[in-house]
């Protein structure tokens, strides 16, 4: 698909603020009492890897998994860009995986949800190696991958939408126990019209097709997990911002949530801090409070 001088220029806008952004703010606040170990490749791509976070001084004992999955529009963001948040959440006993599933338009709906896929076999073939149990996996992530972290929920309790993607044998079966989608996204038809910036060209992109087309295509239903959700998707977090405007998906979900019978919690963050994917800058109250309520959820749900 032709890419137009608004999606070049949102492009280049998101890429270099996650650049700048991930190496200053998104690093305040995080714990200290972890370690992390860096670009582990997971597949036979080479520019797909994984970064993992966990407790220092761990004692014996298999941990669970947090797996979570950075936003950008799905244009641009890396796990390496996340390390508070990522830290934040393994100081409470996860070994946390970020992982890195490929960006738009180089890699287009469904390989980075294949992708994510892939990496949870590695975690499976590796769970000796990693001291990890991989019965009690979580998932989350903000903005794009929130959305992404709702679709493998979506997918691992609706057999007809697993049918839609080509999944790796080792993982394609895997159970979650919580999902915490932060500000994401989905209904991408009613995203289309919700006013976030640049939103059509980056759902363009993601979907390689003109957002004219997504609004009608058949095969655009498949990257909005809201329509495949039901009643056995696990406990979910969802957290929102009083000034995000993809709230109001969140808000969308919640209902759904509550019509299916679903455990859930909700974070809504308020002031001008409660920004688009605010939880990732951790240096600020507003975003330690919303995953500390996230966590202490996620760790009363019964492995």
């Amino acid at each position: 698909m032709k890419k137009s001088a608004a999606y070049l220029f949102s492009k280049t806008f998101c890429v270099v603020s996650e650049f700048l952004f991930g190496h200053t703010v998104y690093k305040l606040g995080g714990s200290s009492n972890v370690k992390f170990t860096n670009k582990i490749r997971y597949c036979q791509d080479p520019k797909l890897y994984l970064n993992t976070c966990e407790p220092k001084n761990r004692t014996g004992e298999k941990l669970p998994v947090f797996l979570y999955i950075h936003g950008g529009g799905f244009v641009s963001g890396a796990p390496d860009y996340r390390r508070a948040i990522l830290s934040n959440i393994a100081a409470r006993g996860f070994f946390t995986v970020g992982i890195f599933y490929g960006l738009a338009p180089a890699y287009r709906f469904p390989e980075p949800v294949v992708n994510i896929y892939k990496a949870l076999a590695f975690l499976k073939q590796n769970a000796e190696k990693y001291n990890i149990d991989t019965e009690n996996i979580h998932t989350g992530g903000e903005s794009a991958g929130g959305t992404l972290a709702l679709t493998v929920g979506a997918i691992s309790v609706n057999d007809g939408y697993k049918d839609y993607f080509t999944l790796p044998e080792e993982s394609k079966d895997l159970k979650f126990k919580s999902i915490m989608p932060i500000c994401g996204l989905f209904d991408v038809r009613d995203a289309l019209d919700c006013g976030y910036p640049y939103i059509r060209e980056y759902l363009a992109a993601y979907a390689d097709l003109p957002a004219e087309i997504l609004r009608n295509d058949a095969e655009s239903l498949y990257l909005s997990p809201i329509r495949f959700l039901d009643s056995d998707l696990p406990p979910t977090f969802v957290i929102t911002g009083e000034r995000d405007a993809l709230r109001f998906q969140s808000f969308a979900l919640i209902e759904k949530l509550k019509g299916l019978g679903i455990q859930y919690g909700h974070y809504h963050g308020q002031g001008k801090s409660a920004i688009h994917a605010f939880p990732v800058g951790q240096c600020m109250k507003v975003a330690k409070e919303a995953i500390k309520e996230a966590l202490d959820f996620i760790t009363d749900v019964k492995p």
